[in-house]
């Protein structure tokens, strides 16, 4: 099983004939195959049950395998956080993600950036209703100046914090586009999907 987060794009939700999906694990690039991934055969995709494509809401999913991926340098499992473990203003965190580097399509290559977490005050006052309607579900992290973020082709990255020596995956980007690239960005909080996701998997 794989807790997998990403944005569900129309090439998804057109076509969830999971035969013809893969998952790969391992890749320091997204746009060539490399000799220390591993790609093994989707089973099955659950989708959260509530779900809004519109809203763009509860945009996550379970991905069963056929087969698990065997742990490597690079392939590595990172924690769930529990479910009343968030985040806390000024906390640094580690952003992941293969989308461009600069205005141009520069992008394919695995980055990482430390971000701090934003105050849902801030993060509220610099995104429309829209998109933070949800503060239960939604947090910022970033530089107001801009400068180190996540850009185009980032979303569905996660962004993990380190707690007493263990990494857990907090966020998932969302809303990355260019008007928003000089601002913190809007985050998923995952710890509010664990009991959903422990529900599915026992």
């Amino acid at each position: 099983m794989v807790f997998v987060c990403f944005d569900f794009s129309s090439d998804f939700t057109d076509n969830r004939d999971v035969s013809l999906w893969r998952a790969s694990a391992g890749k320091l690039r997204s746009d060539r195959d490399e000799k220390d991934q591993q790609t093994v055969k989707v089973k099955k995709i659950i989708l959260h049950g509530s779900y809004d494509a519109v809203k763009t809401v509860n945009d996550i999913a379970l991905v069963v395998l056929e087969e698990p991926f065997t742990f490597t340098k690079l392939v590595r499992p990172i924690c769930l956080p529990p479910p009343s473990q968030g985040v806390y203003t000024g906390e640094l965190c580690v952003f992941a993600g293969y989308g461009r580097t600069k205005s141009i399509n520069s992008f394919g290559a695995l980055n990482t950036v430390m971000l701090p977490i934003v105050s849902d005050t801030e993060c509220a006052e610099w995104y429309t209703q829209w998109v933070f309607e949800h503060p239960d579900t939604t947090f910022c992290a970033g530089y107001e100046q801009g400068g180190k973020d996540g850009c185009v082709g980032d979303s569905g990255g996660p962004l993990v914090c380190r707690r007493d020596d263990r990494w857990y995956v907090h966020g998932k980007s969302t809303f990355l586009y260019h008007n928003h690239l000089d601002l913190p960005f809007p985050q998923r909080q995952l710890a509010i999907h664990v009991v959903w996701s422990v529900a599915k998997t026992t």
